[in-house]
């Protein structure tokens, strides 16, 4: 079922925020609290249409008759804040840049190397096993050729494709692109505050973050953004990084609709519940 884009109507009112995913024990002997977030954190809003004529309510009960229920997914984004604060000031399209001159590797070091697989080393020729994630990036400086990590062990990253001629002398670097930030280019130079906390971005396949610090571009148009929730599935170098009418994809979280008309047949009532489906 293609995913539904919502209809021009804007809510009388809006609730929309976040739902983590946490898990809390509190002891029985000391009664002290422990608690471990788990990844899950979706999107949730209810929209509350009132006083609605027949020609808007009719459009909107079709499409909630369309969406059969929790079964169908639509497009939704905060009606409250559609545009950034920001100054939001970029001469092109924003696109996340994981080698950016901006961004400082999380790991670097030397290798021992194999055509699909790379051992990094430290200066002291230890094995690096901390700080990687699968769909970070790691880079051969050496050779200037940026891959993809499809998984890492103990001692061993395994990488999307294959280096063209690796080297044991060859210096390796490690980008993150995954988590709670992503370094992006295309931003006006030496711009300060293009986006402000609370500003909305949306990255590769439709997943909505809410800035979470200001977001300032250096000489070269690059910048960090921090944001919340992490991310769920790691983005394409060079993916385009939306910041205005940003959208995520939502569902009914039950499989009742309904509307209310007042007994003359001309106004109407609709409340919609819904979750971010993914």
């Amino acid at each position: 079922m293609a995913v539904l884009t919502f209809p021009n109507i804007v809510p009388g009112s809006i609730s929309f925020g976040i739902k983590y995913n946490t898990q809390i024990n509190i002891s029985s002997l000391s009664g002290a609290v422990q608690t471990i977030e788990i990844p899950g954190a979706r999107w949730v809003s209810n929209l509350s249409f009132s006083d609605m004529e027949p020609n808007e309510t009719r459009v909107l009960a079709a499409f909630l008759t369309e969406l059969r229920g929790a079964s169908g997914r639509f497009y939704l984004y905060d009606f409250s804040h559609k545009n950034p604060r920001g100054s939001n000031l970029a001469s092109g399209n924003i696109i996340i840049d994981v080698d950016a001159t901006i961004s400082s590797p999380i790991i670097s070091g030397t290798t021992t190397a194999g055509s699909t697989s790379t051992t990094l080393v430290d200066s002291g020729g230890n094995f690096v096993n901390t700080g990687i994630s699968a769909g970070d990036y790691i880079k051969n400086v050496t050779k200037s050729e940026l891959k993809r990590i499809l998984s890492f062990s103990s001692d061993t990253i395994t990488i999307e494709s294959t280096w063209v001629v690796p080297g044991i002398s060859d210096s390796y670097e490690v980008y993150p692109n995954t988590g709670n930030s992503i370094t992006t280019s295309g931003w006006d130079p030496s711009e300060t505050d293009v986006l402000l906390p609370g500003d909305y971005i949306e990255i590769e396949g439709s997943e909505l973050k809410i800035v979470t610090s200001s977001v300032s571009s250096d000489a070269n148009g690059e910048a960090i953004i921090n944001f919340d929730p992490p991310i769920r599935t790691s983005p394409s170098n060079l993916s385009s990084v939306v910041r205005t009418n940003c959208k995520t994809t939502m569902l009914l979280d039950t499989d009742e609709s309904r509307w209310d008309t007042n007994n003359a047949g001309l106004l109407s009532t609709i409340n919609i519940s819904c979750m971010e489906g993914f």
